[in-house]
Formats: C-alpha cells, sequence, structure tokens
C-alpha cells in the first residue's frame, strides 16, 4: 500500500490560520491604541472647556500687557511763592479754589459781630466808620485775594496826604468781583500779605486810630468798590455805602453788593 502522509498536506492551512491570527491581534490593537488616543483628546477638549467656564468667562490669559490706562495720576502742582513788599512778612501758599460764582459767603468784618457802630452816613464819599474798641479783630468779610497792605503809617498833618490818610490797611478783592477795604488799622496780621488767599474770617488786622483817624478814636474805615488797579486810593476808599450790607452781616443775613457795585463801575465807566 501506499504509505499514508503523516501532516505534510496540512501545513499549508496552518500558516494561513497563523497568518489570520496576527493580522487580527494587530488590527485589534490598532483600534485600541485608537481608542486610547480618541479618549485623551476628548478630556483635553473638555478640560480646555471647563478651565474658562469655572468663574464665568474666558480662560485666563497670561503673559498680555496690563492696560493702566483707568489708573487715575494725580499731579501736585508746584507751590507759588509770594514776594512780600519790604516790611511785611510772607504768608503762608494755600490751595483754597476761588468760590463759584453766586455762592459767596460773607461775614461781618469785626469779631465779634456785636461791636461796631456805624451811622448810615459819610463825610465826602460813601464809606462806613465802625467804631469799635482799640485792638478789636478785623477780619476779611469774604474769600478773595489781598490786594493792597500797608503796615507803615505815613500820614502827617502837616502835608495831609489824602492817598495815605487810611494809615494801616489792607483789601481784599472777593471772588465775587468787589472789592473790601479796611482802613486806620492799629496793626496788620503777619500773614495778610498782597496775593494770599483769604476766606470769609479770615483775620486782617486790629481796630486803631492810624492816619488821619489819630484823636478822633479808634474805628475800622469800611470801603466797598469796584476792582481797579492796586494803589487806586481815590475809588478803593469807597464807591457805595456799606451800612446796608453790614447791616445783613451783623445778623447772619448774605445780602450782596454785587448788584449796586456792578451798576457803580458802568455809570463811572470803571466796567
Amino acid at each position: 500500500m501506499p504509505e499514508a502522509e503523516t501532516g505534510g498536506g496540512a501545513r499549508p492551512l496552518d500558516d494561513d490560520l497563523r497568518r489570520a491570527v496576527r493580522t487580527r491581534r494587530t488590527l485589534v490593537t490598532a483600534v485600541a491604541v485608537a481608542a486610547v488616543i480618541a479618549v485623551a483628546l476628548v478630556a483635553t477638549v473638555v478640560a480646555v472647556a471647563t478651565s474658562g467656564d469655572s468663574r464665568g468667562g474666558a480662560p485666563e490669559v497670561v503673559g498680555l500687557p496690563v492696560d493702566d490706562t483707568s489708573t487715575t495720576t494725580t499731579t501736585t502742582a508746584p507751590s507759588t511763592t509770594t514776594t512780600a513788599a519790604p516790611g511785611t512778612t510772607a504768608a503762608p501758599a494755600t490751595t483754597s479754589a476761588p468760590a463759584p460764582s453766586g455762592s459767596t459767603t460773607y461775614r461781618y468784618p469785626l469779631v465779634p459781630a456785636s461791636t461796631g457802630k456805624y451811622a448810615h452816613s459819610h463825610h465826602d464819599y460813601p464809606a462806613s466808620d465802625m467804631f469799635a474798641p482799640c485792638g478789636t479783630q478785623v477780619v476779611s468779610p469774604v474769600a478773595g485775594v489781598i490786594q493792597d497792605v500797608s503796615r507803615t503809617d505815613e500820614w502827617s498833618s502837616k502835608n495831609d496826604d489824602a492817598a495815605v490818610r487810611g494809615g494801616l490797611s489792607v483789601s481784599v478783592v472777593g471772588d465775587d468781583g468787589v472789592r473790601y477795604y479796611g482802613s486806620h488799622l492799629s496793626s496788620v496780621d503777619p500773614a495778610a500779605n498782597p496775593g494770599v488767599r483769604v476766606d470769609p474770617g479770615t483775620p486782617l488786622g486790629k481796630v486803631g486810630d492810624s492816619g488821619n483817624a489819630k484823636g478822633s478814636g479808634c474805628h475800622l474805615h469800611f470801603g466797598i468798590s469796584p476792582v481797579t488797579r492796586a494803589g487806586d486810593w481815590k475809588v478803593r476808599r469807597g464807591a457805595v455805602y456799606p451800612w446796608p450790607y453790614l447791616d445783613s452781616w451783623r445778623d447772619g443775613g448774605q445780602k450782596s453788593p454785587v448788584a449796586e457795585v456792578r451798576e457803580y463801575a458802568a455809570s463811572h465807566g470803571l466796567g
């Protein structure tokens, strides 16, 4: 009998089976790897999306320049120095600003307000002579800037120079556009210098009898006038009667001389 085959014919089938198994394993591995990569990508996308939503906004961006345009920068203006006239003491600088138009506060020029007796008339020109004890405090009736200061009594009965009859004096240009003048002082406050800002109630000096007031009793000569150049004593000494305004300020009122002073200025060519 021919010799029987013991496996030689089955070898090709076994090789095909092995190749099929290897191919399947390769496909399974590739699918598994792809699945892992897909899971990782999904996890990354979720992480990025949730990192911005945790605070209700977009993800924080690091490294961008900070916008500082909303920061407010305060610049301090350089201080100014007022050069005092000979014989005067420079006042400290002040940063108070002029009062807005229409909001001026008035103050009776003597402290206490119960002092000072004055008539409703005056010789030669409108003004008020406010008689008070020597040394009574004189204060600014308004916020403004000091214009003229006289610290030396140059008046003499021999020549009776009208320009210096007031003796020691101070004038203030108010923020309301009106000038206020006080004279016959016994002393001028050391801080009262031309160009210095004052407030209502700022001390200016003390009541006295300097100038041509000698022998007539201590009093404050108080004048109200339009603003003219410094040293213009003819207008500065008084242009309208102060007593209606003094009556109001003494009682705590706020009667303003602005309208009357403007009318005077217009009618006298000073406007």
